[in-house]
């Protein structure tokens, strides 16, 4: 709900002339122009997990016939944090329905992006997906975009290529939605559950679905080809690389400010201490990323990044050497850009953590505070 909120004031601004929303996204980000989608640049629909019948693009979701009825599930949500879209259907009632994502006026443009993507697990069946505009549609057997063939009883991503929906105005969309028809299907009732339904710029969409956050020329976004790890936007300790954030060490204290991730040090505590970001499994490979990227700002001091792999090798660089302007400042969000072949002995393919480093022996200040925004690969 906090995201949703954050939508609506950011529209209020713009529509009242207080700022100038300018494009910003991350892998999965729209990266139109402003006049088609003027509150913020994001590419995910739904994650589900307030639990509540309004999406991400400003539209409803909603049961189209009698066949269904959906609640949403916190036991089966996708990587056991959050909430899913549980819908359960009768063919009996209906021989169809449909599981309806409505699109708001103002995010109908989706002609930026390449792929819509989902996941799905439940009842092995033939159920489609679908797409329409405001005069044609068109409905995709899911099975043949799925994982492996077909709905299993754990979590298979699909993704389906926009080109796939013929006949379809990519610039005037009004609807998404999961198909039950009773012709197609094999079984008369049964369950699926839905989670992270979204667009995306490439099909290697590796995290959870993620909305970046908006801008003005002073703060922090994720890049047109990020995929966040965190935008800390939710203020909890659970990352969208299936892993928890949290601080190593005695010497850090976090919280959360309107959105940042704010970490307090004290190194007369401990000599060295961390805040690490768990990478959790299914998401290690950063093999198909170039760079590591965040923006930071605080205490102007000399702090670490680092990377570790599952076999224990890791690698700590100087933030001051990545970091736009060569060194953290009080006043504005910096850009850091860290390559990943900085990280040079690290297996890329098996990342199990990054972290923010705090050693006594490089800093000249026992105390302060740093602000970290938007940890992401690009």
């Amino acid at each position: 709900m906090a995201k949703k909120l954050q939508f609506l004031l950011l529209t209020l601004m713009v529509t009242i002339g207080l700022i100038v929303i300018i494009p910003n996204c991350n892998d999965i980000s729209r990266t139109g122009e402003p006049s088609t989608n003027p509150s913020v640049a994001v590419g995910l629909i739904d994650d589900f997990d307030d639990g509540d019948d309004d999406n991400l693009f400003d539209g409803a979701n909603e049961l189209w016939g009698m066949a269904l009825t959906r609640s949403y599930d916190d036991a089966n949500a996708m990587g056991g944090t959050g909430k899913a879209l549980r819908i359960n259907y009768n063919m009996g009632l209906d021989g169809w329905s449909a599981a309806v994502f409505g699109i708001g006026s103002s995010f109908k443009n989706v002609s930026s992006y390449n792929y819509l993507i989902f996941y799905i697990k439940g009842t092995v069946d033939n159920f489609g997906i679908a797409m329409k505009d405001s005069s044609n549609e068109k409905i995709l057997a899911i099975n043949d975009y799925i994982e492996g063939g077909a709905i299993s009883d754990t979590y298979k991503k699909v993704t389906v290529p926009l080109s796939a929906f013929t006949g379809v105005t990519l610039t005037d969309i009004t609807y998404v939605w999961i198909n039950f028809a009773s012709g197609d299907m094999s079984t008369t009732t049964g369950t699926i559950y839905i989670d992270d339904l979204g667009f995306a710029e490439t099909e290697a969409t590796s995290s959870s679905l993620a909305v970046s956050s908006s801008s003005s020329s002073s703060s922090s976004t994720a890049s047109s080809s990020a995929t966040l790890i965190d935008n800390f936007d939710d203020e909890d300790d659970n990352n969208f690389f299936n892993g928890t954030n949290g601080p190593w060490g005695m010497a850090l204290t976090r919280s959360f400010d309107a959105g940042a991730l704010q970490i307090d040090y004290n190194m007369a505590l401990e000599g060295w201490s961390a805040f690490s970001f768990g990478i959790g499994s299914g998401y290690n490979d950063f093999t198909s990323y170039s760079n590591l990227t965040f923006y930071i700002k605080g205490t102007t001091d000399s702090y670490g990044v680092a990377m570790k792999d599952s076999a224990n090798n890791e690698i700590i660089l100087d933030i001051n050497s990545y970091i736009e302007g060569g060194s953290v400042i009080s006043g504005d969000y910096r850009k850091v850009t860290v390559p990943l072949s900085a990280f040079t002995s690290v297996n890329k393919s098996n990342v199990t953590f990054i972290w923010i480093n705090f050693a006594a022996g490089d800093m000249s200040n026992t105390t302060g505070t740093i602000y970290v925004e938007d940890l992401a690969l690009e």
